[in-house]
């Protein structure tokens, strides 16, 4: 594959993480009392979070080969803007969540991409990326020994706190951001090797701690505890070299290779993919909230990857309205703070249905803003004057 070009294997693997992640999702709504079957289940589902992280530090080494070289391209404002964005326009999808008081997943990745970002950008050596991931997780463990499950957790948390320890918030991930630059750094070769004894030993050596199940609420808010992250860290990060070495396209068999490009879709639209699939999920959950847990999720896998190009196509169609940005966000302020009405008064669901509008304005208008940031920070060649011979004048 030429340096620069969009990697397959990352959308792959983004794809498949954001499938995972919607599955656990439909499990969960709704959590029976667990067989050993379904605690397997979410604990494989559970690896979604940092197959993703990982992904996305891929990312920032990707956006940096196809556009470090561009002289009037200005990059680093660019990506600061983006990320920025992407954090404050992220609090609608917080909305959506009931998660405005903490960090969710858009604030992690613009957060921790625009960190992995700099890093880069200033050429700091892998070593040192590796010994920044360890001394991330070190405070957050250090931290999560001294807090006491119970939901009091919360309530007594201090802004900071919120933004450092809770949820997805900056220690517990930025890890697994800083780990996927590093994979994607070494590349193939020798190291490539080392690395994947390194993660087999992590994943295999894990298993003598405790498994990566989360049964409650407190538990799934502060889930990265040693025996995840090193679970998680060398799972996925063996699949990824696994992905590097032997995946380079679809296929042929026709079946198979429409589901691969599917994943790969998904993997290139995951904000869409994240908003839709929670609209679709609400749907079937409450035409039956006695549904097994099993079928719920493998419904919503269906739907929302059905669904998914028919929503992009329209988010494509509009977006050639004129001042479809500024309408867009709009509608986010709008249906923002109409949502607040209902979720004063503690009525949960109208508040959870129209906070949709917002969320859904801000996956549909984050593209067209982030193409006007490029715009923005793409400096223009001046036109050339042409001096015309006194011949050519008169002529």
């Amino acid at each position: 594959m030429v340096k620069g070009e969009r990697r397959r294997d990352i959308d792959l693997l983004k794809g498949l993480a954001c499938a995972m992640m919607l599955v656990g999702h439909g499990f969960r709504i709704k959590l029976p009392e667990l067989s050993h079957a379904g605690k397997v289940f979410l604990y494989i589902m559970d690896f979604s979070g940092p197959i993703f992280f990982l992904a996305s530090g891929m990312n920032v080494i990707t956006f940096l080969e196809r556009n470090s070289h561009k002289t009037n391209f200005k990059m680093v404002q660019f990506y600061l803007l983006s990320a920025a964005s992407l954090f404050f326009l992220g609090f609608a999808y917080n909305l959506n969540r009931f998660s405005l008081g903490f960090p969710d997943i858009f604030q992690c990745v613009a957060l921790c991409t625009a960190i992995v970002f700099i890093l880069l950008y200033l050429r700091i050596p892998s070593f040192w990326l590796i010994i920044l991931a360890l001394m991330a997780s070190a405070v957050y463990w250090r931290w999560r020994m001294e807090i006491t499950p119970g939901d009091e957790a919360f309530t007594s948390m201090g802004l900071i706190d919120r933004g450092l320890f809770c949820h997805f918030s900056l220690l517990p991930w930025v890890s697994f951001f800083l780990v996927g630059a590093v994979i994607y750094r070494v590349g193939t070769g020798m190291w490539e090797f080392v690395l994947g004894i390194l993660f087999a030993a992590m994943f295999v050596g894990s298993f003598t701690m405790q498994p990566v199940f989360f049964e409650d609420h407190f538990q799934l808010m502060f889930r990265g505890v040693p025996y995840y992250v090193i679970q998680t860290t060398g799972g996925s990060g063996l699949l990824f070299l696994l992905a590097r070495r032997f995946y380079h396209s679809p296929g042929k068999i026709p079946i198979l290779s429409q589901i691969i490009q599917r994943f790969e879709y998904v993997g290139k639209e995951s904000l869409l993919f994240l908003v839709s699939h929670w609209f679709i999920l609400t749907i079937i959950h409450n035409l039956d909230r006695t549904m097994d847990p099993f079928l719920r999720a493998g419904l919503l896998l269906v739907f929302t990857f059905l669904a998914l190009p028919f929503i992009a196509k329209a988010r494509d169609f509009i977006s050639n309205r004129p001042h479809y940005i500024a309408m867009m966000l709009s509608l986010l302020i709008f249906f923002f703070m109409i949502t607040l009405v209902p979720l004063s008064a503690e009525n949960r669901l109208v508040a959870h249905l129209l906070s949709y509008g917002a969320s859904f304005s801000f996956a549909f208008v984050y593209p067209s803003l982030r193409s006007r940031i490029r715009e923005f920070s793409t400096i223009k060649a001046p036109l050339r004057k042409v001096e015309l011979s006194p011949t050519k004048a008169t002529a």
